[in-house]
């Protein structure tokens, strides 16, 4: 019988079996789950300080052979305080890239171990420089400027437009193309541009918006807020109005009546062709004529009036023709409104005629802020050719009017045989 060796089998079945309970120990390397971490913190933009909502960022984390172990939108927990987070994250040594619209690249370094906190600053793309961080409109500053700067190298497409609030009391900027949605405007490389802001005084008290500039390239698309404040005080104030009228050879011209429109008044040039209205009181926008039968009338700009001193100065052209009236003026006289009898107005005609056959086009309005519109007076054509219509006519039905006297002025202008003052005048009893 052969002698069997149990000693060197129990030595191998010891070491198996202890191989084994070392793999039941440990468990399978393969399938073992590796702890994951989250980055967090926040995403902070220094330039647009808060004005503009963080949306749209993107992350890359990658580790140092190259292995990205996170690539896409991150995702904001809180989009007040733009709190952000970065989840199942290995353990590891990373270089971190966060990126997005109107952003270039910020790159961040970190060797997480467990959960991280990480503020991100992100660096704004820089197309454009602006000189000023805020547009204040004192109670009579109704302008300010600012200056853009293109600072890319390529030439940029700028739309400027207004923001909250400030479509309202912005009344234009320039240079730029107006649109429906702003205005519109080409910055060359390199190229300066100084920007002109208009607004409108209407309402009391400080007002708040702001101004949006887009800027935008063939590769870049940023945009950039500056505050706009206005204030106005109370309308209480008055101001005065100084101009000059000259002819176009810059010659003063006297005895020029000037129309303002906000008073319904008129005033007279003198010798240095000076004219002026003292003590006007406050209106939001208005504007001012020059009128004479030898030069074609001139309608001056639309005023803001936010100052105390005001001027228009106008340059005349001399007219190529002129009217000849045969009456000079309108008097209905007195008259009974009892007695009155609405369905057969009282009735006055200006037989018109030219000096020369050169066709002459006419636009008639009256006037005065005094009075208003009177009902019961009635004119017509309002605006025709003379040779078309040679004639104008006013009625009165005054049963419709109130009592008293009137005294108003029709304005006849043309294009090219100069503007007349027609005084209209009638007394109403009961």
């Amino acid at each position: 019988m052969r002698n069997i060796d149990f000693s060197g089998f129990m030595k191998r079945s010891f070491l198996f079996f202890a191989l084994l309970a070392v793999f039941a120990a440990c468990g399978d390397p393969e399938m073992k789950e590796e702890p994951k971490y989250t980055i967090s913190g926040k995403i902070v933009d220094p330039v647009a300080n808060g004005r503009r909502l963080l949306t749209g960022i993107n992350a890359i984390v990658s580790g140092k052979s190259g292995d990205v172990v996170f690539n896409g939108p991150v995702s904001l927990s809180d989009t007040i305080s733009c709190r952000y987070s970065l989840k199942d994250i290995p353990a590891g040594e990373y270089d971190l890239f966060f990126s997005g619209s109107y952003y270039d690249v910020s790159k961040y370094k970190l060797d997480v171990k467990g959960d991280t906190n990480l503020d991100v600053e992100l660096s704004p793309i820089q197309l454009i420089s602006i000189d000023t961080d805020k547009l204040v409109f004192g109670s009579r500053v109704n302008t300010r400027d600012f200056s853009i700067t293109n600072v890319c190298g390529r030439d940029l497409v700028l739309t400027i437009r207004t923001g909250f609030g400030a479509g309202r009391f912005v009344r234009n900027v320039t240079p730029g193309v107006p649109q429906d949605y702003g205005w519109l405007l080409i910055l060359s490389a390199g190229e300066t541009r100084h920007i002109k802001v208009e607004v409108l005084h209407d309402l009391e008290g400080v007002e708040e918006g702001s101004l949006e500039i887009w800027a935008r390239d063939s590769q870049d698309w940023v945009e950039m807020s500056i505050p706009v404040i206005m204030e106005t005080t109370s309308r209480d104030f008055h101001a005065n109005l100084v101009g000059k009228v000259c002819d176009t050879q810059g010659n003063p011209l006297k005895d020029i009546m000037v129309y303002c429109e906000c008073t319904g008044t008129v005033a007279m040039t003198d010798e240095n062709g000076i004219y002026g209205f003292d003590e006007l009181p406050y209106r939001s926008t208005f504007r001012v004529t020059a009128l004479s039968e030898r030069y074609k009338y001139k309608d001056s700009d639309f005023i803001d009036y936010v100052i105390d001193e005001i001027r228009a100065d106008f340059t005349l052209e001399p007219c190529t023709n002129h009217l000849i009236l045969d009456r000079k003026e309108v008097d209905f006289g007195s008259g009974s409104i009892s007695l009155a009898d609405m369905y057969n107005p009282e009735s006055i005609t200006i037989n018109i005629t030219a000096e020369t056959d050169e066709p002459v086009y006419f636009n008639l309005q009256v006037f005065n802020t005094e009075f208003g519109t009177v009902p019961g007076l009635l004119y017509f054509p309002t605006a025709q050719y003379i040779e078309y219509y040679p004639q104008i006519t006013f009625q009165l039905s005054r049963s419709v009017s109130d009592i008293g006297t009137f005294r108003l002025n029709a304005l006849l202008k043309t294009d090219t045989a100069g503007s007349y003052i027609i005084p209209i005048s009638f007394t109403n009893t009961p």
